[in-house]
């Protein structure tokens, strides 16, 4: 998979997991191409050594056709 930089990645509201035993930063944000107006799609998640490259995108949250929202999906907050 190749790396991507911060200038490749698009998202709003950053939230960055630092997983200090892993020695591994996990950056989830709102990731949807039309966060307004479009059906909303679910988040994605990029993972990094040095916060410089990124390895990504990896599927986060997908909603199920059940699940009670399909608009503005936004700013996931992650905890460990």
């Amino acid at each position: 998979m190749p790396m991507l930089t911060k200038d490749q990645i698009q998202m709003r509201d950053p939230f960055v997991l630092p997983r200090e035993a892993d020695g591994i930063y996990y950056l989830y944000g709102s990731t949807d191409a039309d966060i307004w107006k479009a059906k909303g799609i679910g988040f994605d998640a990029y993972r990094s050594k040095d916060l410089v490259n990124w390895e990504g995108p990896f599927p986060a949250f997908r909603p199920t056709p059940t699940f009670w929202a399909d608009l503005n999906y936004w700013a996931p907050e992650v905890h460990p």
